[in-house]
């Protein structure tokens, strides 16, 4: 599902028509939401020659919270190593196997990769907002009544229909509450998602 389809099963599901620049704000809504309450989710992101800022130094994905694995597309062998900044600094341009470190929102490699060399990573995060007709990621695809519950709690907050508006919420905060228990299971730790009311006040 990518932006798109998502708005369009917005109004399918809600039945409620409105312009897409209202949608679309529906949807951020609902993305705060998810940046709020989700903890982390396992993404896949490629890094490519458009996230290069220098030589083997790369622009990161927005809501990266921990990096699982990093390899070099169509390179056989294990998964980069990951080093302190303190020593890639002394390693070679050219050294091999890669390695990298990580910046803030930069990561930087050692065996200086070519151009157009591409890196495949795995990580924990939260994804990028959706901002072009055909975006999508991970998030939205496996759990796509996320952002439509997400975007009509929104809607319903809008029209004042409170009770919709609670019931899209329960159904947002039951898919958080999975996936944030599933997450503390594989981290080892214990997670919980908060609860809502929009009997009084709104929430977001």
């Amino acid at each position: 599902m990518n932006l798109s389809e998502l708005k369009i099963s917005i109004t399918e599901d809600t039945h409620r028509t409105y312009d897409d620049s209202i949608l679309s704000r529906f949807i951020r809504m609902a993305e705060g939401l998810i940046r709020r309450d989700l903890v982390a989710y396992p993404l896949t992101y490629t890094i490519t020659d458009s996230d290069r800022v220098e030589s083997g130094v790369y622009t990161l994905p927005t809501g990266v919270s921990q990096i699982r694995s990093i390899r070099l597309k169509g390179r056989q062998g294990d998964d980069l190593s990951r080093v302190a900044p303190s020593i890639i600094r002394r390693l070679d341009a050219s050294a091999d196997p890669y390695q990298y470190t990580v910046y803030g929102s930069t990561i930087e490699f050692r065996g200086a990769p070519s151009e157009p060399s591409e890196f495949v990573m795995q990580y924990y995060g939260v994804p990028a907002p959706l901002v072009n007709p055909t975006d999508t990621n991970d998030l939205l695809n496996d759990h796509e009544q996320l952002y439509i519950s997400g975007a009509s709690y929104a809607l319903y907050l809008n029209t004042q229909d409170l009770e919709l508006a609670q019931t899209q919420l329960d159904i947002f905060n039951g898919i958080i509450g999975t996936l944030n228990e599933q997450l503390a299971r594989l981290l080892g730790g214990n997670v919980n998602a908060p609860t809502y009311n929009v009997g009084f006040r709104s929430s977001y």
